[in-house]
């Protein structure tokens, strides 16, 4: 607007017209008349200002942004949009759940395309309680964690919606109960005992959010037990047979033992924010120590993988996908050994998708 006010005035077009050398500025004047600078202008330093004052418009926005979330005070311009909602979900990381449980389910089930027919109604149901319930642990634990992700050097964290204030804290709280909800109804369709599973999944989780994440060592064994715990929903999902009952066990063990190595790997990328907070492996023993024993777990995993029987009988399958996701995850667990913390544990958490979906591809060709 004020530059048209200035374009606008007849002194700007004929002083341009008669000095067109000569760089104007607008003058505190009251009469507010144009003036030819007496002295030149220094362009750089006009840029420089008015890029801060770009700058500090920005931070005030997001300043009022994050106090109207933090206070719960309702903004017309806060935008409550269904992307916001998913990414709190963290969509991909909790896929590694329903990996889990279709692999416990294939592996519990003969043959493997009359499991998948004669089930279809009661599995996507099953699947979806999976899905709402693991996605309900992470809107609590963000909800839980808004104060110290806000001030994480993680931007990742940092970025959330919760923590960014794009999703107030009591709206979060209202989301987890909504997709909890959800989680109890969808498992009821499928069995008594499947929603008391997903019932006491839920209060691990928050559990976990309220506390036990403080606790060193139990927040890991939480994290892996959760991460194993669809194996259980596999089998009452299966009608709780005992005929597979050491398959699921010895699946059980890799998946807790990799995904507890993860945990301690995401504890050191936080030891900074968590010192003070939480009592985690890095802060209690340092960081080498905990990245030694956290490729260790890995190491042993895969040793079991490759030189135990058990496995190899599980994924047997005429196109030998579980020794196609041996070999190519092997050497991304090697390199995300020496890459930094972060892209280490990226690669990792890779790793652990491609080896769940050799394990289904192999199942399913069964």
């Amino acid at each position: 607007c004020e530059l048209i006010m200035i374009l606008s005035r007849p002194g700007f077009l004929v002083s341009q017209t008669l000095f067109p050398q000569i760089p104007f500025q607008a003058t505190q004047a009251r009469s507010g008349v144009l003036t030819p600078a007496v002295a030149g202008i220094n362009h750089e330093q006009i840029e420089l200002r008015q890029r801060h004052r770009k700058g500090t418009r920005s931070r005030n926005r997001l300043s009022t942004e994050l106090f109207l979330a933090k206070n719960d005070i309702p903004s017309s311009s806060r935008k409550y949009t269904l992307h916001q909602y998913v990414t709190a979900l963290r969509p991909i990381t909790i896929i590694q759940a329903v990996g889990a449980f279709l692999v416990g389910s294939l592996t519990v089930a003969s043959p493997c395309t009359t499991f998948l027919t004669s089930n279809s109604g009661v599995l996507l149901a099953a699947i979806l309680s999976i899905y709402m319930s693991y996605g309900a642990g992470m809107v609590m634990n963000d909800a839980v964690d808004v104060d110290i992700d806000s001030l994480s050097k993680n931007i990742n964290k940092k970025d959330r919606p919760i923590a960014s204030g794009r999703i107030s804290k009591r709206a979060a709280w209202f989301y987890c109960a909504g997709l909890s909800g959800v989680s109890l109804l969808l498992g009821s369709c499928v069995s008594c005992y499947y929603s008391l599973w997903t019932t006491s999944n839920l209060a691990f989780m928050l559990a976990y959010a309220f506390g036990l994440q403080r606790v060193v060592i139990v927040k890991n064994v939480i994290c892996g037990w959760l991460a194993i715990s669809p194996l259980i929903g596999a089998w009452i999902f299966s009608g709780m047979q005992e005929l597979n009952k050491e398959k699921l066990l010895s699946l059980a063990l890799v998946g807790f033992l990799m995904h507890v190595s993860r945990e301690i790997i995401k504890d050191i990328e936080d030891v900074d924010i968590d010192r003070g907070h939480k009592l985690t492996l890095p802060v209690l023993i340092g960081k080498k120590t905990s990245h030694r024993i956290a490729y260790g777990l890995v190491a042993m995993t895969y040793t079991m993988n490759i030189f135990t029987p058990t496995y190899w009988n599980i994924f047997a399958a005429n196109v030998p996908l579980y020794p196609l996701s041996i070999i190519i995850t092997l050497p991304m667990c090697i390199r995300a050994s020496f890459l930094p913390i972060s892209e280490g544990q990226r690669l990792l958490k890779k790793s652990i998708y491609v080896l769940l979906a050799g394990m289904i591809g192999a199942l399913s060709l069964q």
